[in-house]
């Protein structure tokens, strides 16, 4: 059977230490029809030159250049360019196992699915890593979302472990000029799918560079988190996806907490922020007080919450980045993510 043509979207900012390894990546999958899109962010030092010089080596590889318009408007994009019946997307500071896109294009075709997705590991060298065993789990687009509020979540939310169907994105597109797009994007891409397919295979590296935007320090920007989840949480509403409306009220619940506490430094300079995210809070707890699936010791924990923020936010931390008593004590009040 005659491979179809993969698009990989490369959006491209300030990588020059970084571009060639992601690409290299990519160029050598064992899964040849590939269409490379690199979509040169406006950047100021040398990525775009260095995105040139690729594409002469290499004729799969087509290079945009504009202005930048960040993360989001780069991958829309190589969206709009891309040709392929499947698209895919790595960050350009991050690189590929060989096997990644010919496992995912395998499953895809064998399953008739419109998302397949695959693990990842996080980096810090070059090496690229085994991918492990595998297990495969195939579900309906609404089955996926529910898996987006479990421990698992980060892979779910993730847009770059991916292979989609790209007739997804006929209405779909990444939020222009927020961060924590993932999160405004792919609960909308698995909502759309009839049919997903996981597997466990770690076949993206994620590489942890100091100067990311989500691991730096405090933003007004990281507060887009709260625009993504407030419109996921009105879209459950509106369709009458109550069951994932409530854990997902929760979990929201749980990360302004977590976040108040995190940033707690951050927000006595910054009281209307801190005064902002209390009412958020507020109006959040509220309805997980409505809902009963929400347990009696959350509820309870979660109306003392703006009285002992530090507290409440302390627990929900430990339960999220330890393994101690106190951890236990967390998930035992339902803390717990």
């Amino acid at each position: 059977m005659m491979e179809e043509t993969i698009s990989v979207v490369v959006p491209v900012y300030k990588v020059e230490l970084y571009l060639e390894r992601c690409v290299t990546s990519i160029r050598n999958q064992t899964f040849g029809n590939l269409e490379i899109i690199l979509v040169d962010d406006g950047s100021p030092d040398n990525s775009g030159a260095i995105c040139d010089e690729l594409a002469r080596q290499d004729p799969r590889i087509r290079v945009i250049h504009k202005p930048n318009g960040g993360l989001s408007d780069a991958r829309n994009a190589g969206i709009e360019a891309a040709t392929g019946a499947f698209i895919g997307f790595i960050d350009s500071d991050d690189f590929i196992h060989p096997d990644m896109f010919g496992d995912l294009y395998r499953r895809i075709a064998l399953h008739g699915a419109d998302i397949v997705q695959c693990s990842q590991v996080s980096v810090t060298g070059d090496e690229i890593r085994d991918p492990g065993s595998d297990h495969e789990k195939v579900m309906n687009g609404l089955e996926a979302l529910d898996w987006i509020n479990t421990s698992s979540g980060m892979d779910y939310v993730m847009i770059c472990d991916k292979l989609y169907r790209k007739s997804l994105f006929d209405t779909i597109r990444f939020p222009v000029s927020k961060i924590h797009e993932d999160e405004f994007t792919s609960w909308k891409l698995f909502y759309a799918a009839r049919r997903v397919v996981v597997c466990d295979k770690k076949y993206y590296h994620y590489f942890q560079s100091p100067v990311s935007i989500i691991r730096s320090g405090f933003s007004e920007k990281k507060l887009h988190y709260t625009e993504a989840m407030e419109e996921r949480i009105a879209f459950y509403r509106e369709k009458g996806l109550t069951a994932l409306q409530s854990i997902t009220l929760r979990r929201y619940a749980r990360w302004l907490l977590l976040f108040m506490y995190r940033n707690r430094e951050a927000m006595k300079r910054h009281p209307a922020i801190r005064q902002n995210l209390r009412e958020r809070y507020a109006a959040t707890v509220q309805e997980v007080c409505r809902d009963p699936a929400a347990g009696k010791r959350l509820r309870m924990v979660l109306k003392q919450g703006l009285t002992l923020e530090p507290l409440v936010g302390f627990l929900v931390y430990q339960n999220l980045f330890k393994k101690n008593p106190l951890s236990r004590i967390a998930g035992w009040l339902g803390l717990g993510f």
